[in-house]
């Protein structure tokens, strides 16, 4: 249990669609880094990006306030900035990119990040960790390794109560499942930015969903837009 991007992909990617992802996403770091610094998938290390896998973490021992948050959830409009996309489109990148992310620090600080509970947790304003920036590792290679369970989605879903059979889309039939929980930390702009990009490059090889809402995610579409010249074109799958 915990906030969870999810998404469906093919076996191999196109190599020359799957590194156009990558330069893409390190565009966007060189202006993202100092604000949403990246680890190894252990949260330990360096972030591995390349032509072969994008694999990365939140940094584990991060410096920021130790804070007991229990299961954390965004906020309705946590990110803030879903109402005011227009006022944003000409300001300077890095001065987007700060006021998206700068005040981080003094939020940690004094606790104005939280809005309120959930039943198993508390609710954040903005993207922010309880001394601990790193959770699960985002892995999206190249090509999977396939092993005993991770099989393709297949034709039939399961079977009812009697014995007729549920169908999964067709779109999806073929397709590998994988997920990362991220709890809202602070590397989940970093993750969804990395989903935004690999949509716009790979298209139907994968289908991209969440937890969240779209305006979750709008802080994410607005940076590459911003950067990339795509972003605010992006659909979760329901």
């Amino acid at each position: 249990m915990g906030y969870t991007h999810y998404w469906k992909r093919v076996g191999k990617f196109d190599k020359g669609q799957y590194e156009k992802v990558v330069n893409d996403f390190k565009e966007v770091m060189k202006h993202l880094s100092p604000f949403v610094p990246l680890a190894g998938g252990l949260g330990k290390g360096k972030a591995e990006i390349n032509n072969q896998k994008i694999c990365f973490n939140g940094v584990e021992k991060c410096g920021h306030t130790d804070r007991n948050l229990r299961i954390t959830w965004p906020d309705e409009q946590a990110s803030g900035i879903a109402f005011v996309i227009e006022r944003y489109r000409e300001i300077p990148t890095q001065t987007l990119i700060t006021v998206l992310c700068g005040q981080q620090e003094d939020l940690a600080v004094n606790d104005s990040d939280v809005s309120g509970t959930w039943f198993a947790g508390l609710k954040l304003r903005q993207r922010t960790c309880g001394g601990d920036c790193s959770h699960e590792t985002f892995d999206l290679p190249l090509e999977i390794e396939k092993d005993d369970w991770q099989k393709p989605v297949e034709e039939i879903s399961h079977y009812d109560q009697y014995g007729k059979p549920v169908y999964n889309d067709k779109e999806e039939v073929g397709l590998y499942f994988d997920c990362c929980k991220t709890a809202y930390k602070v590397y989940d702009l970093a993750v969804i930015i990395c989903l935004i990009i690999a949509k716009h490059h790979l298209k139907e090889e994968i289908i991209v969903s969440s937890d969240g809402s779209l305006d979750n995610w709008q802080d994410g579409m607005l940076i590459c837009q911003k950067i990339l010249g795509y972003g605010l074109d992006f659909k979760l799958r329901d």
